[in-house]
């Protein structure tokens, strides 16, 4: 296992980011009615459910993000990058729940967290009911990445929003195709892509706190934008809300 944190992806142009200036941009995109107790006694209810921290912090004056490599140890999605986070356990909810993972997989404690809240949630290709939670980290934060991660690693967040390194991929499901974004960077000498759903929630936050749109054309029907830069996962978590109701799980 290694922790690493330098990045050869060039750092944003607007400097000056305060832990007031990102609680404000953060808190207009807070959500708050897919709370898990209040979807308890709902169709989404029966899904298994699971928590990350979205780790920003600011490094001179920039926001970056912490993200992990996972290793070859853990028994799915081997060598993916995600978020620190991990399934609910009993009497859990999702601020416990993320904060739990990361202690375990990054060495990250709830101390070193100001818990702004959750942003949108999305459900899974496995059905699993996903909740993202932004937090502000201390700046002295040190990973020490447990067995189930390969690498710590951090990237300025408007890393999201550039074209450099990124390429879309378009994958059949369910008689039409699916567009994905992969960013690739590398990361002291290692080339690490970031994808999917960690990817997309990257890429909203990106562009709601920093108000800047994307250089590259989002490849999807519901448009991303500084004005409502989680359109994407609203438009497919109500889809999906839907069709769960619909079948009774």
């Amino acid at each position: 296992m290694s922790t690493l944190t330098k990045s050869t992806t060039e750092q944003n142009d607007q400097v000056g980011w305060t832990r007031e200036s990102i609680r404000s941009a953060v808190k207009k995109y807070i959500v708050t009615d897919y709370r898990w107790d209040a979807l308890d006694k709902t169709p989404l209810g029966r899904l298994r459910k699971a928590a990350v921290l979205i780790p920003l912090f600011i490094c001179n004056g920039r926001i970056h993000v912490w993200l992990t490599k996972r290793s070859d140890r853990v028994g799915t999605d081997k060598g993916d990058v995600s978020f620190p986070g991990g399934m609910k356990e009993p009497d859990e909810d999702e601020i416990a729940t993320c904060l739990r993972e990361a202690k375990e997989e990054i060495g990250l404690d709830a101390s070193q967290v100001e818990v702004l809240g959750p942003i949108y949630p999305r459900i899974n290709r496995t059905r699993i009911f996903m909740t993202p939670i932004v937090g502000i980290v201390d700046e002295n934060f040190h990973p020490t990445p447990n067995e189930e991660v390969a690498v710590v690693f951090h990237l300025p967040l408007d890393r999201f929003i550039k074209q450099e390194g990124l390429i879309l991929k378009s994958f059949p499901f369910k008689n039409t195709l699916v567009n994905i974004l992969f960013f690739s960077d590398e990361i002291n000498g290692e080339m690490i892509t970031t994808w999917g759903l960690t990817a997309l929630a990257c890429v909203e936050v990106a562009v709601g706190i920093l108000q800047k749109q994307t250089e590259y054309d989002f490849p999807h029907d519901s448009k991303l934008s500084p004005d409502d830069p989680f359109s994407v996962s609203r438009s497919y978590l109500e889809s999906l809300t839907k069709r769960t109701i619909q079948s009774k799980i």
